[in-house]
């Protein structure tokens, strides 16, 4: 099944930024692209591993819809990423680069539509003032305002670019999401989709805890020993912590018992199937 299933631990001299756990290079995998298999290997910290060679790690990082992972993007789009009306962001004011070596800073003069730590962006129709053209080049967003507010958006250039410059962008200049999303399976697991039916692919649900309430409860009754006689009285629910107030109805030959929780804490119950944590990964390149 795992055929040439190859790695190696050198780093990845062509990995094109934007996300968390890039593989290894050289080697390669019959399976076909966008496969997702778990992975029982070490990575990340400061440990010398990386992912086999050609598969990227299910975080939901963002990597560059070109070059090495150009057909993985054409397999699965946008489908685990940004949704296709928000991949363009209006409204940059001026910009700056190289205060900080390769680093550049712009202004968000509009609402941040998808703009965060992580998400890869092409400057587009910017006017230079001082420096080179940046228009094209690929942008590894590292901070920016929260979505849906303004105001700086700091980044650094996938491919370095030296020296500094400047600009004060003009006319439809804005900033192009150029980056597709892999599945996150963080914390999560995979179930079966069904083709043309319910659960449809992507879909997401499910939940660790529950809080039941009393409708989740079966039919049930509760045996009482009470006198005869009209009134009321409180009494025992059977189990120490309900109490219910009793009202009996000597002529109608019934009990009518109206219950309420007097020491229950309604407390959420796990539901989390025992689990061994794996890394999942995703077959990204031939």
């Amino acid at each position: 099944m795992f055929a040439n299933f190859s790695y190696n631990v050198a780093p990845n001299a062509d990995d094109n930024g934007g996300g968390g756990g890039g593989g290894g290079g050289g080697g390669g995998s019959d399976l076909p692209l966008g496969v997702v298999v778990p992975y029982a290997g070490l990575i990340g910290g400061s440990a010398p591993y990386l992912l086999p060679a050609d598969w990227l790690l299910c975080d939901g990082a963002e990597y560059r819809n070109d070059t090495i992972y150009e057909g993985l993007y054409n397999l699965v789009g946008f489908t685990f990423g940004v949704a296709p009306n928000n991949t363009v962001q209006t409204g940059i004011g001026v910009y700056s680069y190289g205060a900080v070596a390769n680093t550049i800073t712009f202004n968000t003069t509009t609402a941040n539509l998808f703009m965060k730590a992580g998400t890869i962006v092409r400057p587009s129709n910017f006017t230079v003032t001082t420096g080179q053209d940046i228009n094209g080049t690929y942008v590894l967003v590292t901070s920016a305002p929260a979505i849906g507010g303004t105001g700086t958006t700091t980044g650094t250039f996938v491919q370095p670019i030296t020296g500094t410059g400047a600009g004060n962008p003009t006319g439809s200049h804005s900033v192009n999401r150029a980056s597709f999303a892999v599945p996150n399976l963080v914390n999560k697991f995979p179930l079966g989709a069904s083709y043309g039916g319910s659960p449809v692919p992507t879909s997401t649900g499910g939940v660790s805890t529950i809080t039941i309430s009393a409708d989740n409860l079966p039919q049930h009754r509760h045996g009482y020993n009470l006198a005869a006689g009209t009134g009321y009285a409180s009494v025992d629910g059977g189990n120490g912590n309900r109490a219910a107030q009793v009202q009996n109805y000597t002529n109608a030959g019934q009990t009518y018992l109206d219950g309420s929780n007097t020491a229950t804490t309604n407390s959420a119950i796990n539901v989390l199937n025992p689990y061994l944590a794996l890394y999942y990964i995703i077959h990204a390149k031939n």
